[in-house]
């Protein structure tokens, strides 16, 4: 039975996507599964993917701290990693990741791929239609975080607003590249063109370093990327 709610886990989409129940206990992930993890944090992570719970942008010290670290993905940047590597899954943040249907449609359209059926079945319509003498339609309420305030619009304008700043960081990279071809991608990153002009100074770092390595055309044995606090991968990457 397709599921018509309006956001969902990437935890959820993962195991829905490939076919799999996401309530059952799983003692090792399938592998469709788990492509699907790596596949939707890379994609938030490089401002592809609009996430409510995990915000791009960079966290700073103020109020109710504790309470907006979460939201903010520097807090879960090695986890994050891991993730898209291939090197571990937490659980717990792919259960905090939380994706609106549009953000995901606007994604899959962007990229080309076919929408996951289970969430946009044919022939559906996502929207109920009330007749003309029904209730009124009330406006949508989005509960908690620094996002929690926003309407689907101004989300909208959130997700788009981060793919302009990663295509003009992109871009201005490329050109720096071309005069300069042997600054590394931090050196790059923390130029003046990039973070005020392109908007970089905006985001994580990290966030900043994933926009610019995707269009690094130098030659691999020149690249420098971030080293793991451990090469070596654990045993059992769940």
């Amino acid at each position: 039975m397709p599921v018509l709610t309006d956001e969902l886990s990437v935890w959820e989409i993962s195991f829905r996507w490939a076919g799999h129940d996401p309530d059952c206990i799983w003692l090792r992930f399938p592998l469709p599964v788990r492509d699907n993890f790596r596949m939707l944090m890379d994609a938030i992570l490089n401002g592809q993917l609009d996430c409510d719970t995990l915000s791009l942008t960079k966290w700073r010290r103020g109020v109710d701290e504790e309470f907006t670290k979460p939201f903010f993905i520097r807090t879960h940047l090695d986890a994050v990693e891991d993730c898209i590597r291939g090197h571990g899954y937490d659980r717990k943040l792919l259960k905090w990741a939380r994706i609106e249907r549009w953000a995901m449609q606007q994604w899959c359209e962007r990229r080309g791929v076919p929408l996951p059926e289970f969430w946009f079945p044919h022939g559906w319509k996502l929207e109920y239609e009330w007749p003309d003498d029904g209730p009124a339609e009330e406006a949508p309420s989005n509960a908690g975080g620094p996002a929690g305030d926003e309407s689907t619009e101004e989300r909208k304008q959130r997700t788009d607003k981060h793919h302009r700043a990663k295509m003009a960081c992109q871009q201005i990279a490329l050109a720096i590249w071309a005069k300069e071809p042997k600054l590394t991608i931090k050196e790059v990153a923390y130029r003046k063109e990039v973070q005020e002009l392109g908007g970089g100074s905006d985001y994580e770092p990290e966030t900043l370093h994933q926009w610019i390595s995707a269009v690094d055309t130098r030659d691999p044995s020149k690249k420098r990327g971030r080293k793991r606090k451990n090469n070596s991968p654990p045993d059992d990457p769940q």
